[in-house]
């Protein structure tokens, strides 16, 4: 990660470094551009949908992370008012659980490493946020340069 040759690469490789530690059936990492949440990488069944796409900064468990620096859990995230739905509509895909780690280099808030629904039906766990805080420190480092 910390040696890729373009930052959308190393999110890519991030990425898929999560989805094999973590068995989830989607994630992303979202980056702030020009005042913007924009999908940079995206696995999963909406990938093509999602890759690329800009809302506005603030929007959604990734902008509530972002913000509040945290790394946010949501075991059901329609439940909850911070999930942003429209993305959801967009994409067809139904987001159930939710684990955002945002990428924090010193003062700099840069994005957020996310992954969505477990397989089997776990939650996520300590191991997991663990094994995403640290790939979300790496990609933080690797983007901070």
């Amino acid at each position: 990660i910390l040696a890729a040759d373009t930052p959308q690469k190393a999110c890519r490789l991030t990425l898929e470094a999560a989805l094999k530690k973590i068995p989830a059936e989607a994630g992303a990492v979202i980056l702030e551009e020009r005042g913007y949440l924009r999908f940079l990488a995206v696995e999963g069944p909406a990938s093509r949908k999602l890759t690329g796409v800009r809302l506005p900064l603030g929007t959604g468990v990734a902008g509530y992370a972002m913000e509040m620096r945290k790394t946010v859990v949501l075991a059901n995230a329609h439940d909850d008012p911070r999930h942003c739905g429209e993305v959801d509509a967009l994409t067809g895909y139904l987001t159930r659980e939710i684990a955002v780690v945002p990428l924090v280099k010193g003062e700099r808030i840069l994005g957020v490493l996310e992954l969505m629904n477990l397989r089997d039906g776990r939650r996520f766990g300590a191991a997991a946020l663990d094994a995403l805080g640290v790939l979300a420190e790496g990609l933080a480092v690797r983007l901070a340069h």
